[in-house]
């Protein structure tokens, strides 16, 4: 089912994203896994992706605060810089403009872990959000020194 949220994400698919979504809730508390063999993140960590592209940032938000604790708690290195990623990203594209800065935070966050565990991938994907996210902050204008 956590596959499955990655690909309702992937393809946009409300529909069926809103379906997971309900289905997946009652085990927010949990991990998810194959069998032992694989990890896929906390529960919540895809609830907040389900959330987001439900387009309901304040379940995404508390999704994801419950990931990142989940994850940090187990020492899940990459997941969290994974939720790290994915919250930035929807602080980003749905947060408030004062959000800016925990999402440049939580990215930044994400790029020195991935690349302190050799993550090419995440450290590409958040390197690009860090480039987003600081083009999507306006600039301060310079204060102009008077005249002497």
């Amino acid at each position: 089912m956590a596959l499955l949220a990655e690909v309702c994400q992937a393809l946009g698919d409300t529909h069926r994203g809103a379906e997971l979504y309900e289905l997946l809730r009652p085990y927010h508390a949990l991990n998810s896994h194959l069998s032992g063999v694989a990890f896929y993140g906390s529960v919540h960590h895809h609830l907040g992706g389900l959330a987001t592209l439900l387009s309901d940032p304040a379940a995404g938000a508390s999704h994801f605060e419950e990931a990142l604790t989940t994850h940090n708690r187990m020492g899940a290195r990459p997941w969290l810089a994974t939720t790290q990623h994915d919250f930035a990203r929807m602080l980003l594209d749905h947060g408030e403009a004062s959000d800016r800065d925990r999402a440049l935070r939580l990215a930044g966050d994400a790029s020195a872990t991935a690349r302190e565990l050799g993550l090419p991938g995440l450290a590409e994907r958040v390197e690009a959000l860090q480039q987003e996210i600081q083009g999507a902050i306006p600039l301060r204008p310079r204060q102009r020194r008077s005249p002497r």
